[in-house]
Parts: structure tokens; C-alpha cells; sequence
């Protein structure tokens, strides 16, 4: 599996955020593709907020974009942060054959709030969304929530590997497809913010 399949086939941030795990269990080198994607993450996240949590500039949006936009404009900045944070902790631990790096980033970023945050920014952009755009932005807030909780689960390099490889066919991850491209399309023709990477 590669990266770029990954990329073409998972979803906006939780692809954004984890698309780089799938590094360790691409066909190809697995170190020097996550350092790739270290180089890649840092360059995108280098113009985001590096405090902790999703962090908001001034709103600039219209009055009646500016709680929706508000909300998107965080969960891009959260993203930022979590690639470029992720990227470095999936390099170490893949190069150490440790998942310790990884599984330390993961606690500190639940304790620091930044996980929680991003979940608390899906719901409001849920609650300041349109009636029939609401059940896209909850399943693919919990879909990105559920993510989250799964990889705090993982013990082992080989877990994370495995985890990887499942990445693109898991059901879960097919079902929400269309939930998360929905809400990219919408946050992008409404707000101009990207939630790709």
C-alpha cells in the first residue's frame, strides 16, 4: 500500500492528520518514507499555529459565516499541528523500532487538549451548519474522534503497521468517505479553507 494511495483514497483530516502513519506499512522503504512525509507535514504546518490546541485568529469571515467558518478555521489549524507533530513521532518510532515516541505524542496531545479541541470544533461547526448538512459534519466528526481513540489503543510498531494496512479498505473509513468529502466541499466553497493537505 502506498502513500499516495492512502492519500487519493482515506479522508481529507483524518488523512491529513494520519495519512503519514500509512508510511510504516508502505511497500517501500518505511523510515525514509516517513521522513519524506516529516519534510512534507513540516512545510504545510510551517504558516500554522504551533501553541496548544487548535488556535483561532481574528474571524474575517462574513457575520453569517463567521461561527461556521470560526469552527473550520480551527479544525484546519488542529490538523496543521497534528501532522507535523505526528510525522515526527511516527519517524522516531519506526526508526527506533519503539512505539513509545508515538504513543507519548498521542497522551500528550489528548492532555494538552488539541484532540478534544478538535472534536469540540466539529460540533460547533455541526451546530452552525444548515439542518441537512448536520449528519455529514457528526459522522465525520466521530469517524475522526473514533480514529483518534484507536490509535491510542496501539501497543506496538506492529499494531501500527497493521493498523496502516487497513487503513484504506476498513468499513468504517469506506463509509464516511462521502460524509467527509461533503463537508471539504462545503467548508471550502463557504469558508475558502482547505481541510486536505
Amino acid at each position: 500500500m502506498t502513500f499516495t494511495r492512502i492519500r487519493r483514497s482515506a479522508l481529507p483530516l483524518a488523512a491529513g492528520a494520519l495519512v503519514l502513519l500509512a508510511a510504516c506499512g508502505s511497500d517501500g522503504d518505511s523510515a525514509s518514507d516517513a521522513s519524506a512525509t516529516t519534510e512534507a507535514a513540516s512545510t504545510t504546518a510551517a504558516t500554522s499555529p504551533t501553541t496548544d490546541g487548535p488556535a483561532v485568529p481574528p474571524p474575517t469571515f462574513a457575520p453569517e459565516d463567521e461561527a461556521f467558518c470560526t469552527a473550520a478555521q480551527r479544525i484546519a489549524a488542529g490538523d496543521a499541528q497534528l501532522q507535523k507533530q505526528l510525522a515526527a513521532a511516527v519517524t522516531q518510532s519506526i526508526q527506533s523500532g519503539d512505539i513509545d515516541p508515538f504513543a507519548q505524542l498521542l497522551a500528550d496531545l489528548r492532555s494538552s487538549g488539541i484532540i478534544d479541541g478538535i472534536g469540540e470544533a466539529f460540533g460547533d461547526l455541526e451546530a452552525s451548519a444548515a439542518a441537512d448538512q448536520q449528519a455529514d459534519i457528526r459522522a465525520f466528526g466521530d469517524f475522526t474522534t473514533a480514529t483518534f481513540a484507536e490509535l491510542e489503543s496501539i501497543n506496538s510498531i506492529e499494531d501500527l503497521r497493521a493498523w496502516a494496512d487497513g487503513l484504506a479498505d476498513d468499513p468504517d473509513t469506506v463509509a464516511v468517505q462521502d460524509s467527509a468529502h461533503a463537508v471539504t466541499d462545503l467548508v471550502q466553497a463557504r469558508c475558502g479553507i482547505s481541510l486536505t493537505s
